[in-house]
């Protein structure tokens, strides 16, 4: 046969430490509208940010495409100088053999001196404005991994966007006399286009909005911690004044002590329901 557990032996308490453990749950329900109170107030500030860093994302990626149109300017002129530079070789190579045989002396002026400082000043210029897109880029992706990804940097890296700028294939300062090396100067500038430039816009902008979601949803479950906490207090109070009218009204030791292990139960199912 199935044996009954145990009843647990009748405990009294007084009406004091009845008082007393409602002051306590008052006081836990304080504290935790005051959690809710301070995660609401977090998310609205988390949601400003997100905002301020989204324009400030913008304005970034605004700047890392002015950068790189400058940027292929800058190559575009250097292909030309260089161009330029190798057809002023060939002129003074063949005007130095038409003075050697005329007799004539060399030209004093040294072209390719002048040419040479001008592009080693260009390729300067070039590795500026690639060091200034790495550094716009590397902001990006900082903010992308702060904002966007904060509670799972393993994923920081799959989920950073992919670089707006792309590998330069002159960055290389070449000798003033490669001048048959003009194909490896080239750019490819349709490597990032238009669309390609939305769908990471887009990408960004849902990972904004699933963290806007993730942090309404934690709100709202506190809220509803709250409300059910709230719930149980009520219904403690007008069990504890039932307590009060049995008391006043019955003199009985009996019934005093079945009304305080009735209410004692229900005070441990009460404390059992909100540490869950």
């Amino acid at each position: 046969m199935r044996q009954t557990p145990p009843l647990l032996p009748p405990r009294r308490h007084s009406h004091a430490s009845i008082l007393h453990e409602a002051d306590v749950l008052h006081v836990q329900n304080q504290v935790l509208e005051a959690k809710v109170v301070e995660l609401t107030t977090e998310l609205v500030k988390t949601q400003y940010e997100l905002k301020l860093e989204r324009v400030n994302y913008k304005h970034l990626h605004r700047k890392v495409l002015g950068l790189e149109a400058q940027l292929e300017n800058q190559v575009l002129h250097v292909i030309d100088l260089e161009q330029r530079l190798a057809c002023t070789a060939a002129d003074l190579a063949a005007a130095q053999r038409t003075n050697e045989v005329a007799g004539q002396a060399a030209p004093t002026t040294d072209v390719i001196a002048m040419c040479t400082e001008h592009l080693t000043m260009l390729h300067e210029d070039l590795d500026m404005y690639d060091a200034r897109c790495a550094m716009y880029e590397a902001g990006i992706r900082e903010l992308w991994a702060t904002y966007v990804h904060p509670s799972k940097p393993e994923l920081t890296k799959h989920a950073t966007p992919p670089p707006i700028h792309a590998t330069n294939k002159c960055d290389k300062v070449r000798e003033p006399n490669d001048a048959d090396s003009d194909d490896t100067a080239s750019i490819d500038s349709d490597e990032y286009s238009g669309g390609q430039v939305e769908v990471v816009e887009m990408a960004y902008h849902h990972q904004l909005d699933e963290l806007c979601e993730a942090l309404a949803v934690s709100v709202e479950a506190q809220h509803k911690q709250l409300a059910a906490i709230k719930a149980m207090e009520i219904q403690l109070e007008m069990d504890k004044r039932q307590y009060e009218e049995v008391m006043s009204t019955t003199r009985c030791e009996t019934d005093g002590m079945i009304g305080d292990v009735d209410v004692h139960y229900y005070l441990h199912e009460v404390l059992v329901n909100i540490d869950r």
